[in-house]
């Protein structure tokens, strides 16, 4: 019989029991758990921006308006399928999920600086996410104002990103295992911790561009009132928002991309501090870069000259780490494992979202309102973003899950998105070149080829989701055991139990 002061400890069989799942999954603030939170989350919300795309898609499918009754109406479902990729589900993946998950393994902590804030985060999420569709709902012809609506969810989805980035700056600067330097650490969790700083410098002075837009718009104040009438404060904070973003999201991509690579390559990644810098810079350098193409084709001289030269800086830590990634390569012994491909084609899109980004910039006034500019945020954004997270989804699945996935389904999964997406976005820089303008739904019956194009390679793209979720199933269902460490790296997570 178990004595009265061993029943009160708890006995180690009932500390190795498991505990509920509705418990685990509403208020267990394990950084599993709240890892697994974030990615979960993250998928419901990626069904919802691919509801969205698809929509968007099927109004291009001939010219006329197909689905919407006004050009207004899918602006703003534009404006809501990005806020949904960006803010609900690239960075709880990437950032709120796999940090999570792996950050704290990988620097020897066990656990988060602050548990329960990390659970305060997330749900805040869900609330956002609910907030920002009934505003589209509310924009199709409700009675709430959907400028109000978006805001909400806009500030929420703020403040949970800083409750993170406090939190993982806090446990790796402080709770790091003896022995491990800030010059030790994998470049996966410097880039988390780079984007953290970003998010805590970045988010309060997005706060106060927020402030200023509803002021503006509710209460007609004037904070600057230039000779030729009230400021365009929409499009500025806009573009407050969405280019430094892009660091944000691209940041913890670069360092898994770092690691795949450094694992495949058997071998470690060539100028591993000179990454982790690189990837300080492009936070640095992102903040200075945020109003180029608001002002690069609309003003000339000196000023648009500053703008194109930030763009080229800001184009050159991205291309030290390509460049780093290719040389380790060359000279290791690589493995084209399905994680592998998937930083490959990580690579490839960055390389072509850069060109093309230093390319817009420089180009006429129209470029910026054409579709070269939307070519190049899904190039860098939408498409090597998710390519970044299914790359550390292949990668962790093992370690996640404890099971191996199909190595030829997921592989085939890979070609068949690859070539999908590249299909669908590709054929948006000669819709560019002719200046066929991103905002308005109709187009000219010349683009119709193109545009048709384009709806292919969006099908490609369905099918190979397709096969991720056949890929998954079947790995679910065949219960294949992976051993502790199936690809043979180096770091934390996979070196401990």
């Amino acid at each position: 019989m178990v004595s009265e002061q061993h029943a009160a400890q708890g006995s180690p069989a009932s500390d190795k029991r498991p505990a509920k799942v509705w418990r685990r999954l509403f208020l267990s603030s394990s950084h599993q758990d709240t890892g697994a939170r974030h990615l979960g989350f993250a998928v419901i919300a990626g069904a919802i921006g691919f509801i969205l795309t698809q929509l968007m898609r099927t109004e291009f499918v001939a010219p006329g308006m197909q689905v919407f009754g006004d050009a207004d109406s899918f602006n703003l479902l534009v404006a809501g399928y990005g806020l949904v990729m960006a803010l609900f589900v690239i960075a709880p993946a990437l950032v709120g999920g796999f940090g999570s998950w792996f950050v704290p393994t990988m620097i020897g902590a066990g656990a988060m600086a602050f548990p329960r804030l990390q659970v305060i985060a997330f749900w805040l999420l869900p609330v956002a996410l609910i907030l920002l569709v009934v505003s589209l709902h509310e924009a199709a012809g409700g009675a709430v104002s959907p400028f109000q609506l978006g805001l909400a969810a806009l500030v929420l989805a703020g403040i949970s990103a800083v409750l993170v980035a406090i939190n993982f700056v806090t446990t790796i600067l402080n709770m790091r295992a003896s022995g491990m330097s800030l010059h030790r650490m994998p470049l996966y969790v410097w880039s988390i911790l780079v984007t953290s700083a970003f998010l805590l410098l970045w988010l309060p002075v997005l706060g106060g561009a927020v402030t200023v837009l509803v002021s503006h718009q509710n209460h007609a104040a004037l904070f600057v009132e230039p000779a030729g009438g009230r400021p365009d404060v929409n499009r500025y904070a806009f573009w407050f928002l969405v280019h430094p973003e892009v660091y944000v999201l691209l940041l913890p991509s670069f360092g898994i991309v770092s690691q795949i690579v450094a694992t495949f390559s058997r071998r470690p990644v060539l100028g591993h501090l000179a990454l982790a810098y690189a990837m300080v810079a492009m936070g640095f350098v992102g903040f200075i870069a945020w109003a180029q193409q608001l002002y690069a084709g609309d003003i000339a001289g000196n000023a648009r000259s500053y703008f194109i030269f930030i763009s080229i800086v800001i184009a050159l830590p991205a291309s030290l780490s390509i460049v780093s990634w290719l040389v380790t390569m060359w000279r290791g012994a690589v493995s084209f494992r399905t994680p592998m491909l998937w930083a490959l084609g990580f690579v490839f899109l960055l390389s072509v979202g850069a060109l093309t980004g230093v390319a817009d910039v420089g180009m006429t006034r129209a470029a910026p309102d054409a579709h070269l500019l939307r070519a190049h945020f899904q190039y860098v954004l939408a498409l090597g973003a998710v390519f970044a997270v299914f790359a550390n989804w292949f990668y962790w699945f093992p370690k996640i899950t404890g099971l191996l996935f199909n190595e030829p389904l997921a592989k085939l999964q890979f070609w068949v998105t690859f070539v999908g997406v590249n299909l669908a976005v590709f054929t948006q820089h000669f819709l560019g070149l002719v200046v066929t303008l991103r905002r308005f739904v109709g187009y000219p019956n010349a683009d119709a080829g193109w545009q048709q194009l384009t709806t292919v390679g969006s099908d490609l793209t369905l099918a190979g989701l397709g096969i991720f979720v056949v890929c998954m199933a079947e790995a679910v269902l065949r219960r294949n055991v992976a051993n502790q460490n199936p690809w043979k790296a180096t770091t934390g997570e996979w070196t401990t139990l």
